[in-house]
């Protein structure tokens, strides 16, 4: 059988998806906005909450317009993913940032206990790793 779906139904469908997706995606990130709060703002409505937290939104609904802008099956290059993240952290982050690999190794632990979970590879790493990732991922692509 097959079936497509009323239009306004798909428009409908695809839209409480985004909400949902950038609702749950950016509170794993911290941010405070409920799920009503970001269904007013990507209908274009303010809400009283932090600018940080609106921003986050905003960007996350950005950067899926820029991957849906992306030619399907396209080669995933160091530049796409550089602008994903300058686009995620636009206005969050300082511009010299954004876009751009870290400068300084992460260590992520236990603030109570001091124990020390990961350590990030060295910031002139980064940009090797990140090549060598894409390539793997690329080579997985039809």
């Amino acid at each position: 059988m097959n079936s497509h779906l009323i239009p306004a139904w798909e428009r409908e469908l695809q839209r409480e998806a985004l909400i949902k997706q950038t609702h749950h995606t950016t509170s794993i990130e911290g941010n405070q906005l409920t799920l009503e709060e970001v269904s007013l703002l990507i209908a274009g409505k303010d809400v009283l909450a932090g600018e940080k937290d609106k921003k986050e939104v905003q960007n996350y609904v950005d950067v899926l317009g820029y991957i849906d802008s992306l030619e399907e099956n396209a080669t995933i290059t160091e530049d796409i993913l550089l602008e994903i993240h300058r686009l995620t952290v636009k206005g969050t982050l300082p511009d010299s940032s954004a876009g751009n690999y870290r400068k300084v190794r992460i260590v992520v632990g236990n603030p109570k206990t001091g124990k020390i979970t990961y350590t990030s590879p060295e910031p002139e790493e980064i940009s090797l790793l990140t090549r060598s990732l894409l390539d793997c991922s690329n080579s997985l692509i039809p």
